[in-house]
């Protein structure tokens, strides 16, 4: 957290995927914004690095996230949060938030990640 805003977390993952996958060499940083009643209310999501599977600073809608306080659980980790995100990663983009690139541009944006 930022000792100016202890409900404001930074965090980073390399890219999920297997072996060859598209986002295996990048390297992603995003922010967790706990609500004022967290762990009782779901944080905000946010992916910064361009993926081109986030859109860069949007609140990103799962199930762990402000989106969905119906399927909120206070069991929520902010490591169980980054390493759902990193999975969801791999999914199909669907949900608010979410953006479609070519193979081609994700990779660029993977390679790109290690300077951002």
């Amino acid at each position: 957290p930022l000792t100016s805003n202890l409900r404001h977390w930074h965090f980073s993952f390399r890219g999920a995927g297997g072996k060859g996958g598209m986002y295996n060499n990048g390297i992603y940083h995003g922010l967790i914004k706990l609500s004022k009643d967290y762990p009782m209310s779901p944080p905000d999501i946010q992916v910064w690095t361009p993926s081109g599977r986030f859109k860069p600073g949007r609140d990103i809608c799962l199930s762990a996230s402000a989106y969905h306080p119906e399927a909120w659980t206070p069991r929520w980790s902010i490591f169980g949060m980054v390493h759902a995100l990193r999975l969801h990663m791999l999914s199909a983009p669907n949900e608010i938030g979410a953006m479609t690139s070519t193979t081609a541009e994700t990779l660029e944006f993977a390679r790109l990640s290690l300077t951002w």
